[in-house]
């Protein structure tokens, strides 16, 4: 995507600040941001306007710590991997996540999806601090495989899945997502 198509105001500061250091043209593309960023320091992402995240968007864009997509629905392969700052997302049209999705964001101590309806290999894999993801849909997503969650503190025993409480028992006992039966838990007994 060129940062032309892109309306956020903010994202178009950032984008004007890389090209005055670095010479680049207006057809700098989002692919080329976290590498030029890096020097800019903490940022904070809210886009209303994109629809979707492609593969590799936001990889090792290490400055990221907040990103909000209100209308995203899917989030390509290792979109954000490698975002260990990043603390807060907010997606909640999200309904399918590419493998490695979120891979390696350590910073990422809890999650909410409410439409999601597939999640990808390695989507939270090494998200050590995930403690809490709260999948709210009406339906038991697909997990595409049991390695979505390794070397999480969800797959350490140390985080927890809230569902809603009428499909507990479906979780428990769908493909992929039985491994994880022991830290599936009712939205009910969510604290907060």
């Amino acid at each position: 995507m060129a940062w032309r198509k892109i309306e956020d105001s903010k994202l178009k500061a950032i984008a004007n600040a890389i090209r005055e250091m670095t010479g680049k043209s207006w057809n700098m593309t989002v692919n080329a941001m976290p590498t030029l960023i890096k020097t800019i320091g903490d940022l904070d992402i809210n886009n209303p306007h994109a629809k979707s995240i492609g593969d590799c968007v936001f990889y090792e864009c290490t400055p990221l710590k907040s990103a909000s997509f209100p209308n995203v629905t899917s989030v390509g392969t290792r979109a954000f991997v490698y975002c260990r700052k990043l603390t807060t997302i907010n997606f909640p049209r999200l309904q399918t996540i590419g493998n490695s999705a979120f891979d390696s964001c350590s910073s990422l101590d809890g999650v909410e999806l409410p439409e999601v309806k597939s999640i990808g290999s390695y989507a939270f894999a090494y998200t050590s601090n995930l403690k809490t993801l709260i999948l709210s849909g009406a339906t038991v997503p697909t997990l595409v495989n049991t390695d979505a969650f390794i070397n999480s503190a969800i797959a350490k025993g140390t985080g927890y899945i809230y569902v809603p409480d009428n499909l507990v028992s479906a979780y428990k006992r769908a493909t992929n997502w039985a491994t994880y039966a022991n830290q599936i838990k009712p939205i009910s007994e969510l604290e907060v």
